[in-house]
């Protein structure tokens, strides 16, 4: 091949494994949005078969066996899950946008999210940032333990990190809320 040839070939692989890497990362997204749909969903039918039934919370446990029994090469629906499925529509079940906005996120950074903060404004706050950053479960906790950890363990958490972050300065507590809800203006998607 001539030397253009081979730029003109390079550029056009660069482009090709671009378009790979983009539409992999938007089946991901799809696959996520549909599972954390299911999850909304058990954890909708577990809490309204409860009101409704007055069943207790033995369901959950019987529930998760008979499901591990259905599906079995299907990970997910342990009893601790299902427990966290049920969390998770009890936290946003009343918020217009929540439960929209945490399906862009994976389910692990959703639990971590529910489990750290309890404030709707900044798991919206947390939401938003983890969609912006594309961040793991791994770079979030770092962020969310700033809030509420001491510094010893904020540094251990950084530490063990996937991707390293570089972090100058950071606080120990949760900024107020009007600071969270002006921040969360000023992300673009």
């Amino acid at each position: 091949m001539s030397n253009l040839a081979t730029r003109e070939y390079k550029q056009f692989f660069k482009d090709l494994k671009d378009e790979i890497q983009k539409r992999r990362y938007k089946t991901l997204q799809s696959v996520n949005r549909e599972l954390i749909a299911l999850y909304w969903e058990i954890g909708k039918r577990i809490v309204k078969k409860q009101e409704t039934s007055g069943w207790g919370d033995a369901i959950v446990e019987t529930l998760a066996k008979d499901l591990s029994i259905a599906f079995p090469d299907t990970k997910g629906f342990s009893e601790r899950n299902l427990w966290r499925m049920k969390q998770y529509y009890i936290a946003y079940r009343n918020s217009n946008f929540l439960p929209t906005l945490s399906a862009e996120i994976s389910w692990s950074c959703n639990n971590m999210i529910l489990e750290q903060v309890k404030d709707e404004k900044a798991q919206e706050f947390y939401i938003k940032l983890t969609i912006k950053e594309r961040w793991s479960v791994r770079e979030s906790i770092g962020l969310i333990l700033c809030k509420s950890k001491n510094d010893e363990t904020v540094k251990l958490a950084i530490s063990q990190a996937a991707r390293k972050m570089g972090i100058a300065t950071y606080q120990t507590m949760l900024p107020d809320t009007k600071l969270i809800e002006e921040k969360l203006h000023n992300i673009n998607f």
